[in-house]
């Protein structure tokens, strides 16, 4: 099915003339077979240079229809013996045309042609499109499904809702490319396909995550060109080796395709990581932790940034932090550490909480829930030897703690931006409230659907402070004091009250399929 910000396409020919391409204006060009367009007299798209396993091609597709949809049927294919002669559409487009053709970590051959100049016959219709297609390589028979075809001539906000990039799929675009070395666990492309899985079951599955693991001194060739087709740069160049991308190694960051940053239209989420087993940087060592909880504080970080890359997807082309710190400086939501950081901690907590005896890395050295006893004794459970963790008594000794603290620090706290500013005044104020603590009882005077789905729904159009106070009741400050007189409620030996701590599964306490069928972004 095709989308467009103002209207589902019946027929791709028809939106093409009607919708997409509404003419203003019209301009003769002589078409020259080395010229990207789409004709939609023919129903034709002539590509200067496609790229499959690494050769390039010049071709023609027709589009078909099927069933409710429309695929694009290859009808010529020529290799080039370069891409010299290649007439690009527009400049600098070398590499970026061709580099179409994509298979994604699920096995989806993915096809995406960027700014597609669109004619009817020899007539220049002054409008280019971007359409994403998918195939099943086992079925190149088919074709190319075409999932979307988007105008160019739109806002970022409007292009990314277009094409569903603020919508959990069952079929997301991922890519995740994993070294070969055997120092890398070979279980754990494994673990990570579990964890996906889950998470596209439970409507946390969105386009646009690149996920790279790799040793230095590994045969990265494979990685590094499929890096290059997505359009990884390094200082406005594109990426030539590992130890550039080394350089920027983080988790999580993001990257535009060809540096295209003049807006949120190109934009991927990025976790670009040394293999932690020995990445001297990494924050845990395997001899603090020991290897089998060492190996949960990895599923953990990857749980907490696959959740972050899903709420990234509700900001479309505005910034989840505030204006005075690191991630908010365009646009921001004015979103604060405690909602963006908070949330995706207590989602982390509560899913291996729930999921710890499915892990396969459980599964494979059966180990133990924690029982309540914090202890380094080797009888102990595996996840209460080493650290103070949700997994070893569901975080009772965090509340106790915490709540020591908060009262030690004069019985008040505050919600600022990661530099502790107020939003209202802009003044510095401290102490700041615990993020996790403070996201547990969010969702305990409130939902966890309030929480993790109905804020994060409104939060481009409104802004955070506005969506916040929408679905709770109160401003931030209001609710930071409403914590304060919480944390500062009954004996520090008392337990969490009934319900802070949840213990219904997941599918219980949140939809996040919500979101696709009343999206965030823009109205329709």
């Amino acid at each position: 099915m095709l989308d467009t910000p103002r209207c589902m396409l019946v027929s791709m020919l028809s939106c093409f003339i009607v919708s997409i391409i509404s003419i203003d204006s019209a301009a003769q060009s002589n078409l020259v077979e080395n010229y990207r367009y789409f004709d939609t007299t023919s129903s034709l798209l002539n590509e200067p240079c496609v790229t499959y396993s690494g050769d390039h091609y010049t071709a023609s597709f027709d589009l078909q229809s099927f069933g409710s949809g429309y695929s694009l049927i290859i009808n010529k294919a020529d290799l080039l013996p370069s891409t010299t002669s290649v007439n690009f559409s527009s400049v600098n487009d070398k590499i970026k045309d061709c580099a179409g053709i994509l298979t994604d970590w699920w096995g989806k051959t993915r096809y995406q042609i960027f700014d597609l100049s669109l004619y009817e016959a020899q007539l220049d219709l002054q409008r280019k499109v971007t359409i994403r297609a998918v195939s099943n390589p086992d079925e190149p028979e088919k074709g190319f499904e075409i999932i979307n075809a988007c105008s160019e001539d739109t806002t970022a906000a409007e292009y990314l809702v277009c094409i569903g990039f603020n919508k959990p799929t069952l079929n997301p675009e991922h890519y995740i490319m994993i070294g070969p070395s055997d120092k890398i666990p070979s279980f754990y492309g494994e673990d990570i396909t579990q964890i996906l899985n889950w998470f596209i079951e439970m409507g946390l599955g969105y386009d646009r995550m690149v996920h790279v693991i790799y040793e230095l001194d590994d045969d990265n060739d494979s990685m590094l060109n499929t890096l290059k087709a997505l359009g990884v740069t390094h200082k406005q160049e594109l990426l030539k080796n590992i130890d550039e991308l080394n350089e920027v190694k983080a988790c999580l960051s993001g990257f535009a395709r060809f540096n295209d940053h003049n807006s949120r239209k190109r934009s991927y989420t990025f976790c670009n990581q040394l293999n932690p087993y020995t990445d001297k940087d990494w924050p845990w060592s395997r001899e603090q932790l020991g290897d089998g909880f060492f190996h949960y504080m990895i599923l953990e970080g990857l749980l907490e940034e696959y959740f972050h890359h899903a709420q990234t997807a509700h900001t479309l082309d505005r910034y989840m932090g505030t204006a005075d710190d690191c991630c908010g400086n365009h646009y921001p939501l004015n979103a604060l550490p405690f909602y963006s950081e908070g949330i995706a901690g207590v989602f982390k907590e509560l899913f291996l909480w729930e999921k710890f005896d499915e892990l396969n890395h459980t599964k494979r050295n059966n180990f133990k829930r924690g029982n309540g006893v914090y202890s380094r004794q080797p009888d102990s459970p595996i996840v209460c030897q080493k650290l103070t963790t949700y997994l070893c008594d569901q975080g009772i000794k965090w509340w106790q703690e915490t709540r020591r603290k908060h009262r030690e620090n004069g019985g008040k706290c505050y919600l600022g931006s990661r530099g502790g500013i107020d939003l209202v005044d802009g003044t510095v104020k401290s102490p700041q409230c615990d993020w996790i603590l403070s996201a547990y009882y969010l969702a305990y005077i409130t939902s966890f659907q309030t929480m993790w789905v109905d804020i994060q729904r409104d939060m481009w159009a409104m802004g955070f402070p506005e969506a916040f106070e929408k679905h709770v009741g109160m401003t931030i400050n209001e609710f930071a004091e409403s914590f304060s007189e919480f944390m500062n409620s009954g004996s520090l030996e008392d337990p969490p009250p009934t319900g802070f701590y949840p213990v219904q599964p997941l599918s219980e306490l949140v939809d996040f399929w919500d979101l696709q069928t009343n999206p965030s972004g823009p109205s329709k």
